[in-house]
């Protein structure tokens, strides 16, 4: 039924949804450029670049470093069918390498005024030999429909 979703790795569907629920995270109301232009912290922390972004990212992996919830979450998804088996540190650590190189890149892309930035992020996820498409047409679609729903042009 989802030719893409049968393409995806456990740890790939994991990131994925860590960053559906996440990439809001602690989010303070305003946009990135309003953030930048009143010179706020977290825009000077970031160095102005996808403030908002990266403050939901780094609020989510303090959550996922934390050792309670790593071991567990990262054993379900390294190990779902033999829960009592210890994860190996590489294990541990190659998954989780992979999980937030995933996440940060979805989280970053979800910035649409850096959205040429992470074009080709976009095109890889949303183009794959599962899933014949035109990127150029995909991608810009889903910039209209975004850009027009958060009023940044008219519709």
């Amino acid at each position: 039924m989802y030719p893409l979703l049968s393409q995806l790795q456990p740890l790939d569907i994991f990131a994925l949804l860590l960053a559906a629920i996440n990439h809001d995270l602690d989010h303070c109301g305003i946009s990135n450029a309003a953030l930048i232009n009143q010179g706020d912290p977290l825009a000077v922390k970031y160095q102005k670049v996808s403030p908002l972004e990266q403050h939901s990212i780094d609020r989510a992996l303090e959550v996922l470093n934390d050792e309670s919830h790593r071991t567990a979450l990262l054993q379900a998804v390294i190990q779902p069918n033999n829960n009592d088996a210890p994860v190996t540190n590489n294990e541990h650590n190659a998954a989780k390498s992979r999980v937030v190189e995933i996440f940060r890149n979805c989280i970053l892309a979800m910035n649409i005024s850096r959205t040429v930035d992470h074009e080709a992020i976009l095109t890889v996820t949303s183009c794959s030999n599962a899933v014949p498409c035109n990127s150029s047409f995909n991608i810009s679609k889903v910039r209209s429909i975004e850009c027009c729903s958060n009023g940044l042009i008219p519709q």
